[in-house]
């Protein structure tokens, strides 16, 4: 996969995800990219190149510059400094120090970090160092529960991260999708929401009320979470059955969706499913 910074708007839309680095494959690693051919001035500018690949996501991503390979590399080991990247880097482009062989050192020393990306086309250009702590019980039980389960309904699934509003601030929320139907799930002020969404034009609907559970999601009993968990799929499954020209096509947009608080969102794609089938 090719992946180029040439036109990238940070409008895009923008997926947050989980990188394990035990499922990551060092795919190519430059200390510099090479300029557009024709430039003579300009052989190459001073940006990395680092290309990975998520084997348990089945994704590519791309690192296309300095800062994001500083933040790479201290998202697994910090105790490394920015002066010290910038240091490597130079190394590597004066031809002193391997940088692919660097890169992977890195891999294979810290197997068991994990952090969060925010990825546009393929394109990483924001990592979120201190949000997904390996030793957060939280994090790592909602992320390996929720898709074991999904998975044997059947395994159609795939899995992103986004960030919802919640009371002003912003909480990693892991989502999982099929076809047309979301569930999502968001542990935040010691509850955790359990939302179903169904996608409708360019935007979506809740044809259940948002799960609010008093409980942080590691303590929440597996039969009441999976009971939740069945009770959004069960009606996302019947608006499958509805068939496209019975849905009208924007009854709200994505876009705004995204900028507003969950619970507002929430309370508004309810009710447009309410206007709709009701």
């Amino acid at each position: 996969m090719r992946f180029t910074s040439r036109g990238f708007n940070m409008s895009q839309k923008s997926d947050y995800f989980i990188l394990k680095v035990k499922d990551l494959e060092l795919l190519e690693a430059t200390p510099y990219t090479r300029a557009a051919e024709g430039n003579r001035t300009k052989p190459f500018y001073k940006k990395p190149t680092i290309l990975l690949r998520d084997k348990k996501l089945d994704k590519d991503f791309a690192l296309l510059d300095t800062s994001m390979f500083s933040r790479f590399i201290m998202a697994m080991d910090n105790e490394v400094s920015f002066l010290d990247c910038n240091h490597w880097l130079s190394l590597s482009i004066d031809g002193e120090l391997d940088f692919y062989d660097l890169v992977l050192s890195f891999i294979q020393d810290y197997p068991d970090s994990s952090f969060g990306v925010w990825v546009t086309s393929g394109i990483i250009h924001g990592i979120d160092d201190g949000a997904w702590d390996s030793k957060s019980k939280y994090l790592v039980e909602l992320y390996e529960q929720l898709p074991a389960y999904l998975m044997d309904k059947p395994a159609d699934w795939d899995s992103y991260m986004r960030m919802s509003k919640i009371d002003g601030k912003m909480y990693p929320t892991l989502a999982y999708h099929s076809g047309k139907k979301h569930i999502e799930i968001v542990c935040a002020t010691q509850r955790t929401y359990i939302v179903g969404r169904y996608e409708v034009g360019d935007g979506f609907i809740q044809p259940l009320r948002a799960s609010i559970l008093p409980f942080w999601t590691h303590l929440i009993p597996l039969d009441t979470f999976h009971k939740q968990v069945e009770e959004h799929l069960h009606c996302l499954d019947l608006l499958n059955t509805i068939g496209e020209k019975e849905l009208p096509e924007q009854p709200f947009t994505k876009a705004r969706a995204n900028s507003i608080d969950f619970a507002d969102r929430n309370r508004l794609e309810h009710e447009n499913y309410l206007l709709i089938f009701q």
